[in-house]
């Protein structure tokens, strides 16, 4: 009589809670069942952790592939799968439906061990059994299901942490039940999230920080140096600005956003901040990708005047540092007074409200921040010609008044907050000494991207270089001697073009 060979499908998608049979318990399982019953234990058997079978799963199952696939090529190499309940193999009857027509042609039986008994898909009322195995998994994974959801819906709006704990989080837990009671900032990874954003906002790249950090060696929690993908990732989540974000599926089904909460735990940047890093990560403006190092401020945004084209960085000819048309060769100048030039222009328009604010009509929020101002203002002055005109009392302007100038402060602060770029927010000063302190202590790639936001029509205009007219010496009092190429023999060459060349 030939010996049955069983080969065991295991599967598990969680073990949180301690409630559900490892995979390795449920091999020991068939393996004691097939040596009770005289069956062979296949040496391989199938092994899917820590994924779903329900409808409701999103990763694939590798090896309820591989069985499906071996069951219709004929390569399963025994006469019995082997599951330790039903609903191991799958929650889905349309699977199921699959797996029994495939056992079925390929003269397979199953054996499940919680039923300590044989189905054999040939057989209608063995069919049966199993289909309404399957329906029953079904309905339990929707009621499992629908608990998880409202209790995430129900958690969420009362703000309390969910899912994966997030880099700069720790979670406090009680040590008697093991329940969540708090999550409080990590003390070694919380200043890290903090120094990610304040480096985005003083215009970083991701790349830039993640060298840093790595140099410092911050290690994310697989024990590797973090990536900057991995950086934008963390820059973007709300839970860093005390946000509990959560979206249904239904909701995502329906294309609705999603719904935001307040959180109940610190958060590690200031709302304000976060806003503005996000600002930054997702300006159209913004690349991501560059090339060269970067690491020159000219090219970011001279042109050349006779073609048109860009501006690179040479040293070509043992010749000192000079910019050249990059597409046509048409010209070069001297780099370091071209960069001197630019650099003081902007500086210059670092100072200057009209430069750096942007327009109304560009920004909903802006345009109702500066309709609120006039309001504000408008019933300040009001306020004074009704004392002027003694409808009211002095003692009532009195008090109808500090209200009133606080708006007006906290909404001049907000529109002047709103009118800047994110691109130049941090660089924006009132005077002189203190915008070129800024300037100074920012990256090279914030410089180009704040060069890249003025030097354009319409602000400070493109910086464009001409092919020289004057090719005589500069004989100008600063100098000791008559120079050749000087700075004002540059600058006659550099104009500000307020169209695109």
């Amino acid at each position: 009589m030939t010996t049955e060979i069983l080969r065991g499908y295991l599967r598990i998608s969680q073990d949180r809670q301690g409630r559900s049979t490892s995979t390795e318990r449920q091999d020991a399982i068939l393996t004691e069942h097939c040596a009770r019953l005289g069956w062979t234990y296949h040496p391989n058997p199938y092994v899917d952790r820590g994924l779903s079978a329900s409808s409701y799963g999103s990763k694939p199952r590798p090896d309820f592939a591989a069985l499906m696939a071996d069951l219709a090529g004929g390569t399963l190499g025994a006469s019995v799968v082997g599951i330790y309940e039903s609903s191991r193999g799958s929650r889905q009857p349309a699977e199921w439906e699959e797996l029994i027509r495939l056992a079925r042609a390929a003269r397979v039986r199953f054996y499940v061990a919680t039923h300590g008994r044989v189905y054999d898909p040939r057989n209608s009322r063995d069919r049966r059994s199993l289909r309404e195995d399957a329906t029953d998994s079904a309905y339990e994974s929707d009621k499992t299901s629908e608990r998880v959801t409202a209790d995430a819906a129900v958690k969420a709006a009362e703000g309390r942490p969910w899912g994966n704990l997030p880099y700069g989080f720790m979670r406090v837990r009680d040590p008697r039940t093991g329940a969540l009671v708090a999550q409080v900032p990590h003390p070694q990874e919380a200043p890290n999230v903090r120094d990610l954003f304040e480096k985005l906002a003083d215009r970083w790249t991701l790349a830039a920080i993640a060298r840093q950090w790595e140099g410092r060696g911050v290690l994310n929690a697989s024990g590797r140096p973090f990536s900057p993908k991995h950086l934008r990732q963390l820059a973007i989540k709300p839970a860093y600005a005390g946000w509990r974000v959560h979206h249904p599926r239904a909701d995502r089904e329906e294309g609705l956003p999603p719904r935001v909460y307040s959180a109940k735990w610190e958060p590690l940047v200031p709302p304000e901040l976060f806003d503005t890093v996000q600002a930054i990560l997702r300006d159209p403006t913004r690349k991501t990708t560059r090339a060269g190092l970067g690491i020159h401020l000219s090219t970011a945004v001279v042109r050349c005047g006779v073609c048109g084209g860009p501006t690179s960085s040479s040293e070509r000819g043992g010749e000192p540092r000079h910019l050249r048309c990059h597409d046509r060769d048409c010209l070069q100048i001297n780099q370091e007074f071209i960069d001197y030039l630019v650099e003081e222009a902007i500086i210059d328009a670092l100072t200057d409200e009209s430069l750096t604010r942007r327009p109304g009509g560009t920004d909903e929020r802006l345009d109702q921040v500066r309709a609120e101002l006039a309001a504000v203002r408008l019933q300040l002055t009001d306020l004074a010609a009704a004392v002027a005109a003694r409808k009211i009392s002095v003692l009532l302007a009195a008090s109808a008044e500090p209200p009133l100038r606080q708006e007006l402060a906290r909404l001049e602060a907000l529109d002047r907050e709103l009118s800047v770029p994110p691109v130049l927010s941090r660089f924006v000063a009132p005077a002189d000494t203190e915008a070129r302190k800024r300037w100074a202590g920012m990256p090279m790639s914030a410089r180009r991207d704040a060069a890249r936001a003025l030097c354009v029509p319409g602000r400070l205009g493109v910086p464009t270089v001409h092919r020289t007219t004057d090719r005589g010496w500069c004989a100008a009092r600063e100098h000791e001697r008559p120079l050749q190429t000087c700075v004002h023999t540059v600058g006659r060459r550099l104009t500000w073009e307020e169209a695109a060349v």
